[in-house]
């Protein structure tokens, strides 16, 4: 079967859901690909970026819409966490970028810090062994670690979230927890790439 994702996009733009978990599991089938996802927040940032040009475009529906989709998305476990939360990555530094106060509680620094942390697949303190076999035995692909690929693909994408939220946490041991993190991920990637 044909998913198109230009016909999930523009309905629900005309739906316009007050519950995008609903939506979501009406409207989009399960067997979806991922990039029919990546398509439809495609068409959807696109909507974000071009309402930011003209301020009566209303562009925090649209920014809104995106966030709520892609927050739906992972919550009902239909596009890989960390892949969502580097998506929603784009909308905060976007709204940092054009002055814009974030309201959307989903984007709230210590919010997306949680998030970006628990879609990490490994405890830290699994990391940690993984990172004293890399200072021992320095392989230099994510195959050669030991570490499933979608462990490693995690530690990765939500590097750049942690690293905006990290200074704007507010809550002392998340800040902590984060920070960690960082300097994990920062310390593989130098070891990998």
């Amino acid at each position: 079967m044909t998913i198109d994702a230009l016909d999930l996009y523009e309905r629900l733009r005309v739906d316009n859901p007050a519950d995008y978990r609903e939506w979501i599991a009406a409207h989009v089938p399960a067997d979806a690909h991922i990039q029919t996802w990546g398509a439809i927040h495609d068409l959807l940032k696109t909507d974000a970026l071009y309402a930011l040009a003209n301020p009566n475009n209303h562009p925090q529906a649209d920014f809104d819409r995106v966030v709520e989709f892609l927050v739906a998305a992972i919550d009902s476990q239909r596009i890989p966490a960390y892949m969502g939360i580097s998506w929603l990555g784009i909308y905060v530094t976007m709204a940092d970028r054009y002055g814009w106060v974030i309201e959307h509680p989903a984007l709230d620094p210590d919010e997306l810090g949680r998030r970006a942390l628990t879609c990490l697949p490994s405890t830290r303190s699994e990391a940690f062994e993984l990172a004293a076999r890399l200072r021992v035995e320095e392989p230099r692909s994510a195959d050669k670690l030991g570490v499933d690929q979608d462990a490693w693909l995690a530690m990765r994408s939500v590097k750049l979230e942690l690293e905006w939220v990290a200074p704007r946490i507010k809550d002392p041991q998340l800040a902590v927890t984060v920070k960690e993190w960082l300097e994990l991920i920062c310390r593989l990637n130098v070891v990998t790439d």
